[in-house]
C-alpha cells in the first residue's frame, strides 16, 4: 500500500541518521550490517526491541527470541545463556534496552563461569522509554520513568567479561565485532537519543 511503502521510504532515512546520540535506527542498521543466518538475536526491550525488529533481515526460524507481545522484561540474558549453550557455534547476540538489561544483567557472572561468549548490546536512552515518551507526551512530564545512563559495559567487564562504551554510530560495527572476536562474554553499551524515537515520528501507534 501507499502506506506501508511511505513507512518504507521513512525508515529507511531514520537508518542513516548521523545523530550523536545514537538513533535507535541507525543502531538497527549497524546491527544488521553483522547479523547472518549463524547469529541468534534476542530482543528484550521497548523502544529499542521496536525500532530493530523492523530493520534486521531474519530470515531463519529460531534466529529471533523475544517475550511475545507484552512479554515480561529481562529475558534477554537467560535467553542467550540458553541458545549459547545449545547452539555454541553460533553467535549469540541480545538486543537490549537499559531498563531491560537492569532485570537480569547480573547473570553475565553466569555467562562468564560457564564460558558462554554471549553479546549484548545496550541501547541506553537514560529511561523507561516506551513509558516516558507517550506519558510525557500527554502529560508534558513523566515522573518515575528516568534511568541514569548506568555504564553497563563496566559492570560486565567487573564480572570478568569484555566491554564498550560507544556514543557514535560509526563506532557501533566496529565495538560489536571486537565483542565477538574477545571470545567472552561481552555488552556494547549505546548512548541513544532519549528522544530518537519521537523525532523520527515513530513512537506509537507506529511502533505497534
Amino acid at each position: 500500500s501507499d502506506m506501508e511503502a511511505k513507512k518504507r521510504d521513512q525508515q529507511a532515512a531514520w537508518e542513516v541518521l548521523d545523530d550523536a546520540p545514537v538513533n535507535h535506527f541507525r543502531l538497527g542498521a549497524e546491527i544488521n550490517h553483522l547479523v547472518d543466518e549463524e547469529t541468534i538475536v534476542i530482543g528484550d526491550g521497548g523502544d529499542i526491541v521496536s525500532a530493530v525488529a523492523k530493520v534486521l533481515d531474519i530470515t531463519l526460524p529460531g534466529q529471533w527470541l523475544d517475550p511475545g507481545p507484552l512479554g515480561c522484561l529481562g529475558v534477554g540474558a537467560p535467553f542467550a545463556l540458553a541458545a549459547q549453550h545449545l547452539y555454541p557455534d553460533k553467535k549469540v547476540l541480545i538486543v537490549s534496552g537499559d531498563g531491560s538489561f537492569g532485570l537480569n544483567g547480573f547473570e553475565f557472572d553466569t555467562a562468564v563461569r560457564f564460558n558462554l561468549p554471549i553479546v549484548a548490546v545496550v541501547g541506553n536512552d537514560g529511561g523507561w522509554g516506551q513509558i516516558r515518551n507517550p506519558i510525557k507526551t500527554m502529560l508534558g512530564r513523566a515522573p518515575g520513568t528516568h534511568l541514569t545512563r548506568a555504564r553497563y559495559d563496566k559492570v560486565v567487564e567487573a564480572l570478568g567479561g569484555y566491554g564498550e562504551l560507544v556514543e557514535d554510530p560509526g563506532d557501533v560495527g566496529p565495538a560489536l565485532a571486537r565483542a565477538f572476536a574477545s571470545g567472552k562474554p561481552a555488552c556494547i553499551n549505546v548512548i541513544l537519543d532519549e528522544a530518537g524515537m519521537q523525532k523520527t515520528g515513530a513512537s506509537s501507534p507506529y511502533i505497534v
